[in-house]
């Protein structure tokens, strides 16, 4: 079996597990600033179809986590089989955008021609990766009625000097700028991992 078979779902999940853990109740907002970053390398290399999945699963551990507040409707009454199929059920849905923004992401850096042109890798980075990212929470809260709940921008609500930002341009300008840190984190990790393959190759070795 591929290590990437593996190594990639779980980060993936890990994106997800660090995602909700920047929010109430854990309410660990530092995690955001990271959080993407383990997604964001696995999308690397990777076809569209395999990262609109991975994206999907990332997001699949996010809201189930985050809509867990569901499970209260039991305590008044609520059916289990329909509060059970519910979450479930709006839980996939919203992971559906995390998807498509993966699906993007990894077919952007499929271009070979970011491998030559390195302005081009931070562009990508820093921005197309965050106005994707801020497009597909902008379709979640205004498609089918919208559901704006949990913006990645909501996880910094205790950080009063970053969110004046907001002033600017809503929650999306904050959003944008987690994104671009975690586009940023991505990119070092890369930049460290493809150095140390080139320490470990023989002198003159392809790398």
């Amino acid at each position: 079996m591929n290590a990437g078979t593996i190594l990639r779902p779980a980060a993936a999940a890990v994106t997800g597990l660090l995602l909700f853990a920047s929010f109430p109740p854990l309410g660990q907002a530092d995690a955001a600033w990271f959080a993407l970053a383990p997604l964001l390398l696995a999308l690397r290399n990777l076809s569209p179809r395999k990262g609109f999945a991975l994206g999907w699963l990332a997001g699949m551990v996010f809201w189930l986590g985050s809509l867990s507040w569901l499970w209260r409707l039991v305590d008044n009454g609520g059916p289990l089989i329909l509060v059970l199929l519910g979450h479930g059920a709006l839980a996939a849905y919203c992971a559906l955008y995390s998807g498509l923004f993966s699906l993007a992401v990894a077919w952007l850096w499929r271009d070979a021609r970011l491998a030559s042109r390195p302005m081009a890798r931070v562009g990508t980075a820093l921005l197309l990766q965050p106005l994707l990212w801020t497009g597909t929470e902008y379709l979640r809260g205004v498609l089918f009625t919208g559901f704006p709940w949990n913006n990645l921008a909501v996880s910094q609500f205790r950080n009063l000097a970053l969110i004046q930002c907001a002033s600017f341009g809503g929650m999306s300008a904050v959003s944008f700028l987690i994104v671009a840190v975690n586009g940023g984190v991505a990119a070092l990790m890369a930049r460290i991992a493809r150095d140390l393959r080139r320490s470990r190759q023989p002198a003159g070795a392809p790398v």
